[in-house]
């Protein structure tokens, strides 16, 4: 396919697959990480079902930007926001704050939920849709899969969250810089409709 061949798809590709890799897992270790520092189980389960909703609520807040403002760079702030939450959620002592953490890392899950088929259908259209999404989910399905369980070796290894919590800040700020070198949308092209 020719979208394989150009420099957009492979900047969505590192950017969304790392990014998902990371926030997934964060997404996995949450309750891990906080009982591991003495929170209750049941509070650590709040937060990590703190994480979930905003993820499924926030993807129609970026639907409606997108939208709005038709600007691949709108998704990038949402990427830090989640480095943010990351550090507040590997430093933060109180309850409250671990929650705000779990939201702000919502706001990064939704994003990238949101923004890959927009990316797509936007910078490739619809024709080949099917075959050009397949390709980046199964990527980024593999990453996915394979990211929580390099985050639980990584924890056996220094016995500290510590090191690939590091890691993964920095891959979501790569994300959001790989984002912001994303070019502007193509213009929609309106299929006329035929008169009755």
């Amino acid at each position: 396919n020719e979208a394989v061949r150009t420099s957009t798809f492979w900047l969505i590709l590192v950017a969304i697959g790392v990014g998902a890799g990371c926030m997934t897992a964060v997404f996995t270790h949450v309750v891990p990480m906080l009982t591991d520092r003495g929170l209750a189980a049941t509070q650590a389960t709040t937060v990590l079902a703190t994480f979930s909703i905003v993820t499924a609520l926030w993807q129609v807040g970026v639907g409606y930007f997108l939208d709005r403002f038709a600007r691949p760079w709108i998704a990038a702030p949402f990427f830090l926001i989640a480095v943010a939450g990351l550090l507040i959620l590997d430093s933060a002592a109180s309850y409250p704050m671990l929650i705000f953490a779990g939201t702000l890392m919502g706001l990064g899950l939704g994003t990238e939920f949101a923004i890959l088929p927009y990316f797509i259908s936007r910078y490739f259209g619809v024709v080949h849709y099917g075959a050009i999404s397949g390709t980046v989910y199964g990527v980024i399905l593999l990453i996915q899969g394979l990211s929580p369980y390099l985050m639980g070796l990584s924890f056996d290894a220094r016995g500290s969250y510590g090191p690939a919590v590091t890691v993964i800040g920095f891959g979501l700020a790569f994300s959001a810089l790989l984002i912001l070198r994303l070019p502007r949308f193509p213009a929609l092209r309106v299929m006329p409709v035929a008169a009755p």
